[in-house]
């Protein structure tokens, strides 16, 4: 799969990663303010995909097809609407978890328009925050947790984590705190570092 061949170089591709309850939705959302550009959910997306694909929901779907061929079907869905945002803007990619994905990403915009921000917190807070978005329910949220960390690893979210170019550490749940790395990360980015 390619991408358009008039690519802008002053757009950049931000690609957020990390397990569940980390922020990578809170700090994709500062990214694109600070890069006055546009987000780019994978979740959303996977979940629409899903839809589009006769399953009840995204949960589903993996059950049914397995994580990897989930992940594979949709890739070049993904990849396209990457390439429809940049060329309007930086696009800033909520939720990468797949390996190949970022491979495809990297190779279609070219390293140096690429950028992988891994945003991280201890566990006992992920599920905190979980547990808050599954109405106070401990043992959903705690699930939850689990089951998407396991679906991530599954795809090869370590692999992204451990090429990426930033790790941002969330546990202070601080909107200050995090507002503050968003922008050391786009002043990064921007001074080519």
């Amino acid at each position: 799969m390619a991408v358009s061949k008039k690519i802008p170089e002053k757009n950049k591709v931000i690609m957020v990663t990390g397990y569940s309850g980390s922020g990578k939705t809170e700090l994709s959302s500062m990214l694109r303010e600070e890069f006055n550009g546009h987000v780019l959910s994978v979740g959303k997306e996977m979940r629409s995909f899903a839809k589009d694909n006769g399953f009840n929901g995204l949960s589903d779907f993996i059950r049914q097809e397995g994580a990897v061929e989930c992940f594979e079907a949709a890739r070049p869905r993904l990849l396209r609407a990457a390439d429809a945002l940049y060329q309007s803007g930086s696009v800033i990619i909520d939720g990468l978890y797949e390996n190949k994905l970022a491979e495809w990403i990297v190779a279609g915009f070219g390293s140096k328009n690429c950028f992988i921000v891994n945003i991280f917190a201890d566990m006992s807070i992920r599920i905190n925050r979980v547990i808050a978005r599954t109405e106070g329910d401990i043992i959903k949220g705690s699930e939850e947790v689990k089951r998407k960390d396991s679906v991530k690893l599954i795809v090869g979210v370590n692999d992204i984590i451990e090429r990426s170019d930033f790790s941002l550490d969330n546990n202070s749940n601080a909107k200050d705190d995090l507002r503050s790395k968003s922008r050391m990360v786009a002043q990064c980015v921007f001074d080519g570092k």
